[in-house]
C-alpha cells in the first residue's frame, strides 16, 4: 500500500503511474468520451424498456398472447416468407441487366445500358430491399423489446406504423389489437414501394444520434450489425447518415443488390430465428402465375391511364421477358428497356410511348388510346402483340 501510494496508484493526485499515463493520453480523447456517453444512453434505454415490461401478471399474460400472435402473422407464409421471395423475384430484372451488359463490347449502347441499369438498382434497392429491410428491422426492434420511438422509418419521421386487426386473424386468442403494419401480408402483385427512410429521434437532451451506429449500441451481439449492414446495402438514400459532403459536392454512399442479396440470405436465420427462403424454380413458377393473374385482375378493373400504363409495362414485360417488374422506374427506364425487345413491335412501343407522353403532360387521354393499350396487355397470345 504504501509503494503504490508512492508512486501514485491510489486513485488521487499522483501521475497515476505510467500504464495509467498511457491510457488516459490514448484513449481519453473527445471521440472516446462521446462514445462512452452513448454506450450509457443506450443502456438507460434498454433500463427502461425492461421496467416498461414490469406490469401484473394479468396484463402480462395478455401481452404474452398478443406477442405470440405477432409472431405468428411475422412467421406466417404470407408475410416474412413471401417478403423473400418478392426480393428475389424483382432482383431477376437486375441480374438481367448486369448479365447483358457483360456480353457487350464497350460502345455508345453499352454506356446507355450502364446507364439504365444503374437506375433500375437503385430503384429496386430503395424500394423492394429498403421495405424488407425495414420489416427485419422492425420485427427485431419488437423482438428484443426496443423502445418505440427511438428509430423512425419514413421521410417524415414517423415511427413504426399499426393496424387494427384481430389476433384470430392470426391463428392467435383474444381479441382486437394494433398489430404491427410488419406483419402485415406482403401484396405480392405489388407495383411501387413507399421508400423507407431510416433515422432516429434525438437524445432528450437534442443530440442527434445516427440510426446506424445506435443500431449497433443498442441491439445486442451481431444483430445491430447485421441490420446496419442491411441498410447499407440499400445505399445511402435510405438512411440517416447516408450522405456526405466533399469539396462542395453532396455524395451518396452507394448500395449493391448482389450484397444485399448475400447479406440476407446469410444474416436472417441469427436476425429472426427464420431462414430466408430461397425460392425454387416451382415456387418462383406458382409466385409468377399467382402475380398475372392480381395484375389482370387489376387492369381489367382499371381505366385510370396512370394505373393502366403502370400495369401493362408489368404486365408485358412478364410475358415477353418472364421477369416481375415494380417501381418508380415502371414508367421511365422499365418501360424503356420493354420497348427496345425484338418481340415488342413498334406500333405497340408507339402506342405505350404516346400514353406515356399524355400522361406526363396531365392531359385528359383520350379513352380511345387507354382501351388499346389496356387490350394489348390483356392478348394472351404474343404473336399477336408483334403483328398489332
Amino acid at each position: 500500500p504504501e509503494a503504490r501510494a508512492t508512486n501514485g496508484y491510489d486513485g488521487g493526485e499522483g501521475t497515476g503511474g505510467p500504464l495509467y499515463e498511457f491510457c488516459r493520453q490514448a484513449l481519453d480523447n473527445a471521440d472516446f468520451r462521446a462514445a462512452c456517453a452513448r454506450a450509457i444512453r443506450a443502456e438507460s434505454d434498454k433500463i427502461a424498456a425492461a421496467r416498461g415490461g414490469m406490469v401484473s401478471s394479468s396484463v402480462r399474460k395478455e401481452g404474452a398472447t398478443q406477442i405470440r400472435a405477432i409472431e405468428e402473422a411475422f412467421e406466417d407464409d404470407s408475410c416474412f416468407p413471401d417478403a423473400c421471395r418478392l426480393v428475389q423475384m424483382l432482383s431477376r430484372l437486375q441480374e438481367e441487366m448486369r448479365s447483358s451488359i457483360g456480353k457487350r463490347s464497350g460502345d455508345a449502347a453499352t454506356e446507355n445500358s450502364q446507364e439504365v441499369a444503374d437506375r433500375l438498382e437503385r430503384d429496386f434497392l430503395k424500394g423492394c430491399c429498403a421495405d424488407f429491410a425495414r420489416r427485419v428491422t422492425e420485427y427485431c426492434l419488437f423482438k428484443h423489446g426496443v423502445e418505440e420511438g427511438i428509430f423512425l422509418f419514413d421521410p417524415c419521421g414517423s415511427e413504426m406504423g399499426v393496424e387494427c386487426l384481430s389476433a384470430e386473424h392470426h391463428g392467435g386468442r383474444g381479441g382486437a389489437f394494433e398489430m404491427p403494419l410488419f406483419c402485415r401480408p406482403v401484396d405480392m402483385s405489388v407495383l411501387t414501394f413507399r421508400p423507407p427512410y431510416l433515422s432516429c429521434s434525438p437524445f432528450e437532451g437534442g443530440e442527434e444520434r445516427e440510426p446506424l451506429l445506435t443500431l449497433k449500441e443498442i441491439l445486442p451481439g451481431n444483430v445491430g450489425v447485421d441490420l446496419a449492414r442491411m441498410w447499407m446495402l440499400c445505399g445511402g438514400d435510405c438512411y440517416e447518415g447516408g450522405k456526405s459532403s466533399k469539396h462542395g459536392e453532396e455524395y451518396t454512399r452507394s448500395g449493391s443488390f448482389r450484397d444485399f442479396l448475400q447479406h440476407v440470405k446469410d444474416s436472417c436465420l441469427s436476425l429472426c430465428g427464420l431462414p430466408f427462403k430461397v425460392m425454387d424454380k416451382k415456387a418462383e413458377k406458382q409466385a409468377m402465375s399467382f402475380r398475372r393473374q392480381q395484375l389482370t385482375q387489376l387492369l381489367e378493373d382499371t381505366e385510370n391511364p396512370f394505373d393502366v400504363l403502370e400495369l401493362c409495362v408489368a404486365l408485358l414485360f412478364q410475358k415477353v421477358k418472364h421477369i416481375a417488374v415494380a417501381g418508380q422506374e415502371l414508367t421511365g427506364s422499365v418501360l424503356q428497356v420493354l420497348i427496345e425487345d425484338t418481340k415488342i413491335s413498334a406500333p405497340v412501343g408507339t402506342k405505350l410511348k404516346e400514353l406515356a407522353a399524355a400522361n406526363s403532360l396531365s392531359e385528359d387521354v383520350p379513352n380511345e388510346l387507354v382501351e388499346c393499350v389496356k387490350s394489348i396487355a390483356l392478348s394472351k397470345d404474343i404473336p399477336k402483340l408483334v403483328s398489332r
